[in-house]
């Protein structure tokens, strides 16, 4: 085999993470967004949903992500695309982890 050598000059691109709710969503469940930063710390975003509907979800989770203050958010946009929600790093090149979980009203 040859040696090789990356030397990383491709362009850097903005991370995009896609969240689909699903399931029967009932009045009170609650959707969860976790971030998770590189030391660690963990903050999470929630929305309890008002209506049974995907497109509540999205549009609440997102709105409830963008006005966060804290530094593990603010550098990620969120977007209500109605039937999913995308996260968007403002800056290409870094990454960012976040998970998503519910809570079952009933």
């Amino acid at each position: 085999m040859g040696n090789y050598r990356f030397i990383g000059e491709a362009a850097a691109v903005a991370q995009v993470d896609t969240f689909t709710p699903g399931g029967s969503i009932e009045i009170g469940d609650i959707f969860i967004l976790t971030i998770t930063g590189w030391n660690g710390r963990t903050v999470a975003i929630s929305y309890s949903a008002a209506a049974t509907t995907v497109a509540d979800v999205c549009t609440g989770l997102a709105a409830a992500w963008n006005a966060s203050t804290d530094a593990l958010c603010t550098p990620i946009t969120a977007a209500d695309n109605t039937t999913n929600i995308t996260l968007t790093a403002d800056t290409a090149g870094e990454a960012f982890s976040v998970a998503g979980t519910t809570t079952e009203a009933g």
